[in-house]
């Protein structure tokens, strides 16, 4: 139960004089209009070792009641716009449901652990890139407006667009435009692939 703030700052000080500090319903209610005037009078000074209003255990729960709502008032909502991030144990933003890999989170030389173009990405684009990012496409409307000189069919292209194909499947998420989207599993492997030095 919450008691007023002119309860905390007093149960110190009533203590210290011999009152009651918990006083029964009776009491409370043949002093009531006393318990005011009292709160009144109080000191303003509270630099008193007995005036300490953090002494009670009420209030000690009323102040992490009152912190930890701040708290949550205040938290981090996770930024659809930001694209900042790491991996596992950072802070992670989210971008359209899925985190975002700024910072490499892989280098080359470690294991691809089967994702390797053969074992993973080629699959990735033919099933998700190619409808707009393939050399078959040729109006702007069959491509959705992707460029022309952008084929993941393509090897030459594919390899020279990889770090603009990292920020836009990894970073800020926004490709392929339509469904089927990438789950966000495939977006980090894609993004590993590429730090891995896609082999």
């Amino acid at each position: 139960m919450r008691r007023p703030l002119a309860w905390l700052l007093l149960a110190p000080w009533l203590a210290a004089c011999g009152s009651d500090p918990a006083p029964t319903p009776d009491a409370t209610t043949d002093r009531g209009a006393d318990a005011v005037d009292v709160a009144s009078d109080a000191p303003s000074d509270l630099s008193a070792p007995d005036a300490t209003p953090d002494a009670s255990p009420d209030a000690t729960t009323d102040a992490l009641a009152d912190a930890s709502g701040d708290a949550a008032d205040a938290s981090d909502v996770p930024d659809a716009t930001g694209d900042v991030s790491g991996d596992a144990g950072d802070d992670v933003r989210l971008v359209n449901g899925c985190p975002t890999y700024e910072s490499p989170i892989a280098r080359m030389g470690d294991d691809p652990m089967g994702d390797t173009y053969a074992g993973f990405a080629r699959d990735f684009f033919q099933r998700l890139c190619l409808r707009c990012h393939g050399t078959t496409r040729r109006t702007p409307e069959e491509r959705m407006g992707a460029p022309s000189s952008m084929n993941w069919d393509d090897d030459e292209s594919l390899r020279g667009n990889l770090s603009r194909i990292r920020r836009a499947v990894g970073v800020d998420n926004y490709m392929p435009l339509t469904p089927p989207l990438a789950t966000c599993t495939e977006r980090r492997r894609l993004v590993r692939w590429v730090d891995l030095g896609a082999p």
